[in-house]
């Protein structure tokens, strides 16, 4: 209840900042990664574990791999409280051993066309992301 209120809100903002309904949704041709810089004294084991029991609060986690360093939700039709089957976002979030002071954010969304899935970036969904994880991780770093 409480994930669907927040969303509401940023979706409710973006809407009154953009004036009529922006489409967050923009066609992209391959990921975009941004690093979220953990806290200082945030080990990265702690913040896998953190990590991993935020996503799995809200998601449905396809992938938790702690020997590769990845978590990655599965593709959900519903994140903004309405099911769209022709709509769809994820996110993955990676820890690289070469970078233990920052964990890497892919917030992907896709859009059903002709029958084919259009890779993109939801930029309400992308934003929700980097301010949850940075909420609970850090802060983001570019």
């Amino acid at each position: 209840m409480r994930r669907t209120a927040r969303i509401s809100l940023l979706l409710s903002l973006a809407a009154c900042s953009s004036g009529p309904a922006a489409d967050p949704f923009a066609a992209t041709q391959g990921p975009s990664w941004t690093a979220i810089g953990l806290r200082p004294g945030l080990a990265q084991e702690q913040a896998w574990t953190e990590t991993v029991s935020f996503l799995k609060a809200r998601f449905e986690l396809d992938t938790v791999s702690h020997e590769t360093g990845t978590i990655r939700t599965a593709w959900t039709h519903d994140w903004t409280g309405q099911v769209d089957r022709g709509y769809r976002v994820r996110a993955t979030v990676r820890f690289y051993q070469s970078d233990s002071k920052a964990v890497h954010l892919l917030a992907e969304a896709q859009r059903l066309k002709s029958g084919a899935w259009t890779p993109g970036v939801d930029s309400v969904f992308s934003e929700m992301m980097l301010h949850e994880l940075g909420t609970v991780l850090g802060k983001k770093t570019g």
